[in-house]
């Protein structure tokens, strides 16, 4: 066996499980069950700390079984323990130096990287051989303060990516377990308490929370086919990029893989088990956001003009199950553009100044049949008799003239890149300042004959020790919920990386309340009352950020002040100091009056209203109109109608344009003065479809694919409108439909990602139109179907020149002549089947 030196550079950001290391700790379980019996399950400490006591002392899995054959019990059964600690090291040992292990160059390398860091000094060297210290080393560096938690952080890291590489790995290293003994009828709650005793917790000021998960045989799905690659054609390579995350357009594959492969072929119509796996590590995303690239560049210096070159991507769970399959096949033809490419190869600190890195590149020919290095001696019987000149010839033969060489940096790999600096075409290499978050810099050649030439990206990741600035324009204001007796203490602040430049990488706040003042004046001890940071979707158009707490009705008559701060975190959780706090008192007004419709009347233009307003002898009242649809479930958020707020002293009229036939609308006008919102009766309307002239017939169905494990939903509408965009409401079991999607005018199909067995799913559409108006609501609901437990899936199509399938479970007699649906016809059923494995 060879002997290898593991040492590890930390660059790693957020990682399947990663916090860093706050006092309030959690362990996080998730578990995946399988087609037959059995359920696999992976927990991880979400801090350094709790991972460390962990290792030390262990932790507890119970199950019990709390449902069967799809109901219910009324008392959980069954309770197992389960006892999970650490592996010694002879177990870890007995792995790294198996010689009959076949996967020895794969497997044992997580196996030596996961013990390197739980048990330090471990003696991984052949016994036949040398013996060598091979161990984990951590990176050292001058300007951390505190070397020791550095050293633990980067140990927690690394256990936890190299955990969700190999599932054997993180199974001996107590942070996952498999259950074999299930049953397909039973639904368990698996429980993982940590075994620290309190005592040991409460000395070192740390909380280790437990975590639990209801899972069963219904649960398994089929993980979602892998995209094609996208491919750039480089020098000598090929770069492939692909997306595993982009919220705009519905692509999550971190909800299903943890890391990433890239299989390639030189011939067509290879069969997949003759694919070359390219990459010697496996390929994992660093990086977060909505939209999240990974790419992985294959340099093949034999590539020639014309060759084609195939590529697969293959996708590893957290369980060690892999995707596949050669429907995501890509076919990629090697051109040239110019002869080479330039190539970044520095970029790293520059001095002892923070935030400054060299980036140093080289632009040089490739050198054919010549010593690559240098100009080399010759000799003649052992005489010098000159220099071999092959190199220079050859490189300035292929020399490309420069002008200028441009570097240029960017947040994201394929982002928008911004110009740094421009030099001449005889320097290679700047100093770049300022850098203080993880950036990509390229190097761009300007040629007066070849045009521009770009670099590779490379990531340059700074240690991020500066907290956000503290957040400011903090407000408070409260309202009454008169429908569920609450006050609603709406807290908003201005956006950090909108009010300081150099927090762009905020990742949220937490927001903290108190109830007095101290006897110096300022708040006590705050409570934080969000649970996690508060993060908020970024908005270029929003200015702010906003919370809501949730107060019982009588709070600020109990207490007349509640006092509120907030504070940031960015991305590597690094936190500002508080805001200035602000205070909300009660408002202390008596309520408006109750507001009251006059009258109303049904035209072809819409409804016209005229209400009396609120009397509050005062300014005048901010009213709003409120529209409602069958069934008039009145939500305590409330919206108005069309955005509009009326503060007139006199009765209202409003035309309600946006309505139509055969509908019946409720109408609320709400009165609103500082806390408190009062209601009038409602006001129900019938709109027939003689009145509100329009023709409009939209129809709605709903399909189950359980090979896709989704809710297939379709449209079709008949109109002699535009229609402007669908809205869908959703709604599970008995719950309550709310918004779910708004889709374009053009689309008539969409899909409901990940649905449970035997949940009833219920969905309502309507079309806008161009002209402001709007459809009837169209219903429909569907109990998406269990997994079928034969050993195929049965997929019938109506036509075989339709796509329009149909899967079953049962049992289907195929007789002569099945595939004939009526006599004197040509019109023929399709029948296939779906096995194990198959996709």
């Amino acid at each position: 066996m060879k002997k290898v030196t593991y040492i590890l550079f930390i660059l790693i950001c957020f990682l399947k499980f990663s916090s860093n290391g706050q006092n309030k700790g959690k362990i996080r379980i998730v578990g995946r069950a399988l087609q037959t019996s059995g359920i696999l399950l992976r927990w991880s400490p979400d801090t350094s700390k709790l991972w460390k006591l962990g290792n030390q002392y262990g932790y507890t899995l119970t199950r019990t079984t709390i449902k069967r054959n799809g109901v219910t019990l009324g008392v959980p059964e069954n309770k197992q323990t389960y006892t999970i600690a650490v592996a010694d090291s002879n177990a870890w040992k007995a792995i790294v130096l198996n010689p009959l292990d076949p996967t020895k160059m794969t497997d044992s390398v997580h196996h030596a990287m996961m013990a390197g860091v739980i048990f330090g000094d471990v003696d991984y060297s052949d016994t036949t051989s040398e013996a060598s210290n091979n161990k984990v080393r951590m990176v050292k560096d001058p300007n951390i303060t505190n070397p020791s938690q550095e050293e633990l952080e980067q140990k927690y890291d690394m256990a936890m990516l190299t955990a969700d590489m190999k599932y054997s790995v993180a199974k001996m290293a107590a942070l996952g377990y498999s259950d074999l003994t299930t049953l397909n009828n039973e639904v368990y709650r698996y429980k993982v308490v940590s075994n620290v005793p309190i005592a040991v917790l409460n000395s070192q000021g740390i909380t280790a929370r437990a975590d639990s998960i209801d899972i069963g045989a219904t649960d398994y799905y089929v993980y979602p086919k892998l995209p094609k690659l996208r491919a750039t054609v480089k020098s000598k390579s090929i770069e492939l990029n692909w997306q595993i995350k982009n919220t705009g357009r519905n692509v999550n594959l971190e909800r299903h893989y943890v890391a990433y492969s890239v299989l390639g072929s030189k011939v067509a119509n290879t069969p997949l088990n003759l694919y070359k796996t390219l990459n010697k590590q496996l390929l994992v995303s660093i990086t977060d956001g909505d939209t999240i690239p990974m790419n992985y560049i294959d340099s093949d210096t034999s590539l020639k003009v014309g060759n084609k070159r195939y590529y697969l991507l293959k996708g590893k769970s957290l369980f060690d199950e892999e995707t596949v399959t050669l429907d995501s096949l890509s076919e990629v033809t090697y051109t040239e553009k110019t002869s080479y490419f330039p190539k970044i190869i520095k970029a790293a600190r520059s001095g002892s100044t923070e935030g400054n890195y060299v980036v140093k590149w080289e632009f040089l020919p490739p050198v054919i049949d010549a010593k690559i290095d240098k100009i080399t001696n010759v000799y003649v019987n052992d005489t010098l008799v000159g220099k071999d000149t092959t190199y220079i010839e050859t490189r300035d033969a292929l020399t490309i003239p420069v002008s200028q060489y441009i570097v240029k940096k960017s947040n994201t790999y394929n982002g928008t890149y911004t110009n740094v600096t421009t030099v001449g075409g005889t320097i290679d290499s700047v100093i770049v300042t300022q850098v203080k978050r993880s950036t990509y810099f390229k190097v761009v050649v300007v040629s007066p004959t070849y045009g521009t030439i770009e670099s590779t990206p490379i990531l340059v990741q700074p240690k991020d020790d500066t907290p956000p600035q503290k957040p400011i324009t903090v407000n408070g204001v409260v309202n009454k919920d008169n429908i569920k007796k609450l006050q609603l203490a709406k807290i908003t602040w201005k956006r950090n990386e909108k009010a300081y430049p150099d927090d762009a990488d905020i990742a949220g706040y937490r927001v903290f309340r108190a109830n007095r003042l101290t006897d110096k004046g300022v708040i006590e001890e705050p409570s934080q009352i969000t649970d996690s940071i508060h993060v908020w979707k970024p908005n270029s158009d929003s200015l702010t950020v906003s919370f809501v707490d949730t107060l019982e009705a009588n709070a600020l008559s109990l207490n007349p002040k509640i006092y509120y701060i907030v504070q940031a975190f960015d991305k590597r959780y690094n936190h500002s100091i508080f805001s200035d706090s602000i205070v909300i008192s009660n408002p202390n007004k008596a309520k408006p009056s109750q507001p009251l419709f006059k009258s109303f009347q049904v035209t072809k233009e819409g409804i016209n209203l005229t209400w009396i307003r609120s009397n509050d002898n005062t300014t005048p009242t901010k009213h709003i109109l409120v529209r409602l649809e069958e069934p008039f479930e009145l939500q305590s958020m409330i919206s108005p109608l069309d955005n509009k707020f009326f503060n007139t002293n006199a009765d209202t009229t409003y035309l309600d344009k946006k309505v139509s036939g055969e509908t019946t609308y409720a109408y609320y006008v709400c009165a609103i003065e500082d806390a408190d919102t009062v209601l009038s009766n409602p006001l129900i309307i019938d709109v027939p479809g003689s009145v509100i002239d329009q023709v409009v017939n939209l129809t709605f169905s709903l399909g189950a694919s359980r090979i896709n494990n989704q809710v297939e939903l379709k449209w079709a509408i008949n109109s002699t409108k535009t229609v402007s965009n669908y809205e869908i409401y959703k709604g599970v079991g008995n719950n309550q439909v709310t918004s779910w999607k708004v889709m374009d005018g053009y689309e008539l199909a969409t899909n409901d990602f990940d649905p449970i067995a035997n949940n009833l799913y219920r969905y309502s559409i309507r079309a806008w139109f161009t002209d402001g108006t709007s459809s009837p609501w169209q219903n429909a609901q569907i109990v998406f179907p269990e997994a079928c437990v034969e050993d195929a899936i049965i997929i019938r199509k109506a036509s075989i020149d339709t796509d329009t399938i149909d899967e079953a479970c049962e049992m289907i007699e195929l007789k002569p002549g099945f595939d004939s649906k009526k006599k004197n016809t040509t019109e023929k059923k399709q029948y296939k089947t779906k096995l194990p494995g198959q996709l």
